[in-house]
C-alpha cells in the first residue's frame, strides 16, 4: 500500500508540475504523457548533462520497465545519482526510491548497482 502510494505521490508531481506549467522538461512530459520510448531517450540526455530530475525519471522507468528493459541495478544505479546531486524534493524521492529497491536485492546486486552509479558520476551515458 505503502509503495502505490509513493507512485502515486510521483505521478501526481509530474502531473501538477505540467499542469502548472512549471516543467517543459520533455523527460517528464513524455513520460507522464505515456510516451515511454521518447521519455526514455529525452532522459537519457538530460541524465547525461547532469539532470538530476531525469536522473530520477530514468531510475523510475529502469524499475517499473517502461521505455526501457526492467533493470533494478540500473534503476538504483541512477536513484542513487539522482540522490547525490541535490537536496531538494528530487532527492528525497530518489533516496525513497532508491531504500525501498534496496530491500528487494541482494548484496552483491547492491554493490555492482553502486559501481554502476560511481561510473554514471564520471561517464552519465549509459
Amino acid at each position: 500500500m505503502k509503495r502505490i502510494l509513493f507512485l502515486a505521490l510521483i505521478a501526481m508531481t509530474g502531473l501538477a508540475c505540467t499542469a502548472l506549467g512549471v516543467t517543459t522538461d520533455p523527460c517528464m512530459l513524455t513520460a507522464f504523457g505515456g510516451q515511454h520510448p521518447k521519455a526514455w531517450k529525452a532522459c537519457q540526455t538530460l541524465a547525461a548533462q547532469g539532470d538530476a530530475q531525469a536522473q530520477l525519471n530514468l531510475g523510475f522507468m529502469y524499475h517499473q520497465g517502461q521505455g526501457a528493459p526492467k533493470d533494478y541495478i540500473l534503476a538504483y544505479a541512477w536513484l542513487n545519482l539522482a540522490a547525490s546531486k541535490t537536496d531538494g524534493m528530487v532527492a528525497k524521492l530518489a533516496v525513497k526510491m532508491r531504500d525501498d529497491l534496496e530491500k528487494g536485492m541482494t548484496s552483491s546486486q547492491i554493490a555492482e548497482a553502486q559501481k554502476d552509479s560511481s561510473a554514471l558520476r564520471k561517464s552519465p551515458v549509459h
